[in-house]
């Protein structure tokens, strides 16, 4: 065998490691960035939020007296508070058990509660519905997280292992046919 046929003989099983070593890594930083959005694919409820901005201080009160009454009329669980730091901007969180049956609810919900507004006379109420439902931390959805907080972490130890054995890897020469640099005399 020719000596450049063994070494690239030699190198093909590190080459595979090194190989496999990187998409170990690799898959165990998609599964850590991702954990979240795949556990909360685990979830059994959502939330849509719907935002409501005013433009007084008046209207600020007619917004509170409409939401009480549409929830006394028909309650939906649903939840309001003011947005940090922002005075006339509200929101609203209407939960549902999935993601189309809560932004359905939302939307049902934000009309009673213009209808409701616009009955207690003139003033000026904007309504965003949300599109998109967000998942609701629960039990399942944690348990979910951890198991791919953990897998992620061992894949990325379980990449280091392949990875190591590059390192540690030197190519072989044939050091028989190198000259000494002293020649011995007799």
């Amino acid at each position: 065998m020719v000596p450049t046929q063994a070494k690239s003989a030699d190198s093909v099983p590190h080459m595979r490691r090194a190989i496999a070593g990187t998409l170990l890594l690799l898959l165990g930083l998609l599964v850590w960035a991702n954990r979240n959005v795949i556990s909360s694919s685990f979830a059994t409820s959502y939330t849509a939020t719907i935002g409501l901005m005013t433009a007084n201080v008046r209207d600020d009160a007619r917004v509170e007296r409409a939401f009480a009454s549409v929830q006394s009329a028909r309650p939906s669980g649903a939840t309001i508070a003011l947005e940090p730091g922002f005075r006339h901007f509200r929101n609203v969180q209407v939960p549902g058990p999935s993601r189309a049956e809560a932004v359905s609810a939302a939307e049902a919900l934000s009309r009673a509660i213009v209808a409701a507004f616009d009955a207690g006379g003139p003033g000026s109420l904007s309504v965003s519905v949300h599109r998109r439902a967000d998942a609701v931390p629960g039990p399942r959805t944690a348990a979910v997280g951890r198991v791919l907080a953990y897998g992620a972490a061992a894949l990325t130890l379980m990449a280091a292992a392949p990875s190591r054995s590059i390192i540690r890897w030197t190519p072989r020469t044939n050091t028989s046919r190198i000259p000494s640099s002293r020649a011995r005399t007799c």
